[in-house]
């Protein structure tokens, strides 16, 4: 075991290697080397009542064995492309399925599962790295990945993602931590969510986006706060069709901002997100299931920043998408927690 100035502590964890982040607001992070995720998020309430309010498992080797991508990292591309195509250099390059007719979260490259370098700790930060070898999942050049965590005594998690193509390629590496802020208990439909988008992406029913819709005065309108159970409940085609919440939002301005929020009011608990990226892919987990994941439907929450899923395959777009040697892939998320005491008792769990 290392210490380093009293914030990184790094122990075993199976085959792995789990490094425990803190600050002076008694939040705990650990995370593994094991698709560099987010194993455990130790935070206080409104309360003081520490609470872990990501979904995970003690045992390393349900991570390995779970495909519901639960705290790691996924890429080359996050998300889905349809077909598991795209045009490079005036021919087709075709990725490894593995949803169906889809490829998504960079098929068999398994970022989610393999074992990430760490490269360099500092206080209260540390940075992994992984690289894909060209044509693991079809990827057509070789990339090395870095991800970098950073707790602040604020409460503020900052993620940076850079992702460096000896080749052209197409990339889109994001983060799919599970939200739950009651603690691994409770369903999330009570938790109060904000986005700031005015478009979301309409999709076809293998979820590929076919085109933009507004957001006003549908279930998709977060941006009045309102609690997930609200839509959920809702008749709409959207929300049918994916069994809840599975879209990607356009998100409002450009740059780091804040895009969205997220509140249990039972506990007074929040999270502000910060991201610069263009939009963010929400998703309630709707496909998990407790025998099978030991979590239920709807036992966490992602806000998943990114581009836009299949946009390698959207007129006009796909060079936005393009990265290569002389222009890296990199991306900044932020999630900063926050305490409000509720005003009932009522509410203590």
């Amino acid at each position: 075991m290392f210490k380093n100035n009293n914030t990184i502590i790094d122990t075993t964890w199976g085959n792995y290697r789990l490094y425990t982040l803190t600050n002076e607001l008694g939040t705990k992070i650990e995370i593994s080397d094991l698709g560099a995720a987010i194993v455990n998020f130790f935070v206080k309430d409104g309360y003081s009542q520490e609470r872990n309010i990501v979904l995970g498992y003690q045992d390393s080797a349900n991570y390995i064995n779970s495909e519901t991508y639960i705290s790691g990292i996924v890429g080359p591309w996050g998300n889905r492309i349809e077909g598991g195509t795209f045009s490079l250099n005036n021919e087709t390059v075709q990725l490894e399925l593995n949803e169906e007719d889809n490829h998504l979260h960079g098929a068999g490259c398994n970022l989610h599962k393999r074992r990430w370098d760490v490269i360099a700790t500092a206080a209260q930060g540390i940075t992994f790295q992984t690289t894909v070898s060209k044509g693991d999942g079809g990827y057509p050049a070789n990339i090395i990945l870095m991800v970098t965590y950073r707790l602040s005594n604020d409460n503020e998690l900052t993620i940076n993602v850079w992702a460096d193509p000896d080749e052209k390629c197409p990339l889109n590496v994001t983060h799919h931590f599970y939200f739950n802020l009651f603690g691994r208990k409770n369903d999330v439909t009570s938790h109060v969510v904000a986005i700031d988008a005015d478009q979301f992406w309409r999709t076809d029913q293998n979820l590929i986006p076919k085109e933009k819709s507004s957001t006003y005065q549908t279930p998709m309108d977060f941006l009045q706060p309102k609690p997930i159970g609200v839509g959920l409940k809702s008749q709409s085609h959207d929300i049918l069709q994916a069994s809840g919440y599975d879209h990607c939002f356009i998100l409002n301005g450009q740059g780091l901002r804040p895009v969205g929020w997220v509140f249990e009011p039972k506990i007074g608990l929040s999270l502000e997100i910060l991201t610069d990226k263009p939009a963010m892919q929400f998703y309630t987990g709707n496909h998990l299931n407790e025998e099978r994941d030991s979590f239920g439907k709807y036992s966490g929450v992602c806000f998943e920043p990114q581009h836009f899923p299949n946009q390698v395959n959207m007129d006009g777009l796909l060079e936005d998408v393009m990265y290569d040697k002389d222009r890296p892939y990199s991306s900044t998320t932020i999630y900063k927690i926050q305490v409000e005491k509720t005003n009932s008792s009522l509410y203590l769990n």
